[in-house]
């Protein structure tokens, strides 16, 4: 049975259209090329993150371990929340009872804010809280018994760019009686309540 030249020119014209569609050679990978430097030169915006929360002493600048916060952008419109399962510090602050330290938030000022201390590893149990000033820093002296400890810091804060949010963030510290000021790895020999 012959086919009607109709169908037969539909076919062919279907069959010529899927083959140049298809890039052939070099004419592909130049394309994606092109593709991927287009969108390489695209500014990706800048995940939103909370002011750098330190600790700074005689030992240097310990970072902190920075947990949940919130952030609101008015320049922009927008807010961003991130949330954090319980941070622990990574590092420890060694200093002497009556050593004077500063935690301080960079390119920002605390709205309202506390410092909970409590013995390394031992969350629930609260030694010590101290309130922050409406600052960019908190001074205080070491006034605890030798020991590893982690402060817990929460804020309210305003940063320098127009941000405001709240934050949560770890330290260490370990007052020693006679050591000399240092910044040393926190490690699961210095918790004071061990599992197990």
């Amino acid at each position: 049975m012959a086919r009607p030249p109709v169908l037969l020119l539909v076919l062919t014209l279907l069959t010529l259209a899927g083959c140049a569609d298809e890039p052939s050679g070099d004419t592909g990978a130049a394309s994606t090329a092109g593709a991927e430097t287009a969108s390489s030169s695209l500014k990706q915006p800048k995940p939103a993150e909370p002011p750098e929360l330190v600790l700074k002493s005689a030992a240097g600048r310990q970072d902190a371990v920075i947990g949940a916060f919130c952030l609101e952008d008015p320049s922009e419109g927008v807010g961003t929340c991130s949330d954090s399962p319980a941070v622990e510090p990574v590092e420890l602050t060694v200093a002497r009872p009556g050593d004077r330290l500063i935690l301080r938030l960079e390119q920002a000022r605390v709205v309202e804010g506390r410092i909970l201390v409590h013995p390394l590893g031992c969350g629930e149990r609260t030694t010590a809280a101290v309130p922050l000033r409406r600052a960019a820093g908190t001074p205080f002296a070491v006034d605890l018994a030798p020991g590893a400890y982690e402060l817990d810091v929460f804020a309210s804060f305003q940063a320098h760019g127009g941000q405001a949010g709240e934050m949560t963030g770890s330290l260490g510290l370990l007052v020693a009686g006679t050591n000399a000021p240092g910044i040393v790895p926190a490690s699961e020999d210095l918790n004071v309540c061990r599992e197990g």
